[in-house]
């Protein structure tokens, strides 16, 4: 398995990392979808062009970590606690050995932050909407190519540091773009998939000032095989692709004009994926049920300098590898559609460096973060 891993990767191009990855096609990722067909795919090829599909989507996700700040010099105890709503509804029409597709999604997530030393939680709250148009076309019988759109709007509530009065919490809200593309080369009882979706671009106001924002894009390869007619396996890897965002340089609060960080209070934002290894199956249990299940190594790094990139300074970077297990069951009866995935992870690191550049070496102790969370796909494809 270790030999195959780094097969895959190794054909993937490095590109510099500075913040978290986390998009609509990589929180439905469960590394294979054939049973069920919807358009949430992170190769944008990967649908037939012969097929008329609409999905909706609806995951929602709870997500706890809880660590000591300064673990060797006034020690404090601090615990986030987010819950997560994602609903996203997507289409795709053929044309005639082509087809285009259209997704939206909203995506919300509310952040409550508790540090012991301060009386009371703060709450803060991100929301981003997504809007994705997808364009597929048979290049010959076995091989297809797709180009998907992307542009998001986005706006946060947020406080950037514990000690903070509610008068003094940041809004910023902005706009960013970019593309995909993919292809699919599918036989028989075998496929091979590549696709890379570009980091996304725009701008933000915060309080009055521009800057330049992105989010992760990605670079993948995916192995499809059909063993017989009701098993099916998939082997996909993943290296994550950033640009630089001014939201990891330190800003300042609108009234006291304090220290703050845009990227708000919740640790886990600095946690930067590298690259996943997931495999995952399909069982039949008869013509209509079918269970699924699949494993995926994350691998990343904590890192909360913003001029660094991992590799830079080592000394400043904590690196974390975790899994990340989802399972569940899906009907299809025709053309209706429906599957109910669970998933779960758990990471704990005794010691993270939270050094950013000149500051020092700080550092976070006791670790742990888990998420739960449950996806239902409804649908029909015909």
């Amino acid at each position: 398995m270790r030999r195959i891993a780094k097969l895959l990767l190794g054909t993937l191009a490095f590109r510099s990392l500075s913040a978290q990855a986390d998009v609509l096609e990589e929180r439905n990722w469960q590394v294979i979808s054939e049973q069920v067909r919807n358009p949430f795919q992170l190769n944008p090829a990967a649908l037939a062009t012969s097929e008329t599909v609409v999905s909706l989507m609806q995951l929602t996700g709870t997500e706890e970590a809880k660590y000591i700040f300064n673990p060797n010099n006034n020690a404090a105890k601090v615990e986030h606690k987010t819950k997560v709503k994602d609903i996203a509804l997507g289409t795709q029409y053929p044309l005639g050995g082509a087809a285009v597709g259209f997704v939206v999604d909203q995506y919300d997530r509310v952040v409550k932050a508790k540090h012991e030393n301060r009386g009371s939680a703060v709450e803060e709250n991100f929301s981003l909407r997504e809007y994705k148009m997808n364009f597929a076309i048979d290049l010959i019988s076995e091989l297809q190519a797709a180009f998907s759109f992307r542009y998001q709007t986005l706006e946060s509530d947020l406080f950037g540091s514990h000690f903070l009065s509610n008068e003094d919490k940041t809004h910023y809200e902005g706009n960013r773009s970019g593309y995909a593309i993919g292809g699919l080369y599918q036989l028989k009882s075998m496929g091979i998939g590549v696709y890379t979706a570009r980091p996304l671009r725009g701008k933000a106001t915060i309080e009055g000032e521009q800057k330049i924002i992105s989010d992760p894009g990605y670079d993948g390869l995916d192995f499809g095989l059909d063993l017989n007619e009701r098993i099916k396996l998939k082997l996909s890897a993943l290296r994550w692709t950033y640009k630089r965002d001014d939201r990891d340089d330190d800003s300042t609060s609108p009234v006291d004009q304090r220290g703050i960080l845009l990227r708000g209070l919740e640790i886990d934002q600095y946690y930067r994926k590298t690259q996943a290894l997931g495999l995952g199956g399909e069982f039949l249990l008869t013509p209509v049920v079918a269970i699924k299940a699949s494993w995926t190594m994350q691998k990343g790094v904590f890192l909360f300098d913003s001029k660094a990139l991992p590799g830079q300074k080592e000394n400043l970077e904590t690196s974390m590898n975790y899994g990340d297990l989802k399972g569940g069951v899906s009907v299809r009866n025709r053309e209706f559609m429906v599957e109910l995935m669970f998933s779960r992870y758990q990471r704990e690191k005794d010691t993270i460096n939270v050094g950013r550049g000149d500051v020092g070496l700080n550092q976070l102790g006791s670790y742990e973060a888990s998420r739960y969370g449950v996806l239902l796909n409804l649908g029909a494809a015909f």
